[in-house]
């Protein structure tokens, strides 16, 4: 579902948890944050929301940003999949051993 909107913007080249070590470049990874499930004194109530985090990976800053931009705008599209209600941009990264540099965004998913 999440990988289905955002393969297309790296070739392919979206994995979840992590990727592997010689994975191409670009490269997005998605991670399942938090999975709540609404509830109340009767019990499920039937509702859930949905944190996941979307590290995009590149060779430079830039790219990186940019990739992170076409995410956000993957992400924030209406479907039928799920609807994003929130989205926060996170701290990015540098992988000092393999020279990659990462933005992400965290968005909250209601199916």
């Amino acid at each position: 579902m999440i990988d289905d909107r955002l393969q297309a913007l790296v070739g392919g080249h979206c994995y979840a948890n992590a990727a592997p070590a010689d994975a191409p470049v670009p490269r997005l990874v998605f991670v399942l944050v938090d999975d709540d499930r609404g509830f109340v004194l009767a019990g499920l109530d039937g509702t859930s929301t949905v944190r996941v985090q979307v590290d995009a990976w590149a060779r430079n800053s830039v790219a990186a940003a940019a990739l992170s931009l076409r995410v956000f705008d993957a992400m924030a599209a209406p479907g039928a999949d799920f609807d994003t209600t929130a989205a926060q941009r996170l701290p990015g990264d540098h992988d000092t051993a393999t020279q990659l540099h990462c933005a992400r965004w965290e968005f909250t998913l209601e199916p």
